[in-house]
């Protein structure tokens, strides 16, 4: 069916806080009843939490993240990040290795290799150990 949801913004941008912050504020002035922000690392999310609250919009604003930083992490417990996506690098890195050795091994070539990540919201914050996110 159709969404309900309407993008009104897409940016590429360096990945950092400050990009975060200047894009967050941009999007807000032009955006004032702004529901929600996606961003694609938790640097630009916590920048735009940033621009959130100057805004005087905190728990207005749902913004998610996407990594799973240490910061990002304690943001979520703190009320101000929404979610963001652990992507468990480690985990990522033994997976890619793994699947190396095996097409070094086989000779066979391999389809898609899944990988394990993890949504971190209210809902489990408080339980996450730090190997869970690794």
């Amino acid at each position: 069916g159709k969404s309900d949801i309407k993008i009104v913004a897409e940016h590429n941008s360096p990945l950092t806080k400050e990009q975060g912050l200047k894009l967050g504020e941009n999007v807000l002035t032009a955006n004032p009843q702004l529901d929600a922000i996606f961003a694609v690392n938790d640097e630009l999310a916590l920048g735009a939490v940033q621009a959130i609250e100057a805004a005087n919009r905190a728990g207005k604003v749902i913004v998610t993240g996407f990594n799973g930083t240490p910061a990002a992490v304690e943001s979520v417990k703190a009320g101000k990040l929404g979610m963001t996506i652990g992507l468990k690098p480690e985990t990522w890195g033994r997976t890619a290795l793994e699947a190396a050795v095996e097409i070094a091994k086989s000779k066979a070539q391999k389809g898609l290799v899944p990988t394990k990540s993890v949504l971190v919201d209210s809902t489990n914050v408080a339980n996450l150990k730090p190997e869970d996110l690794k």
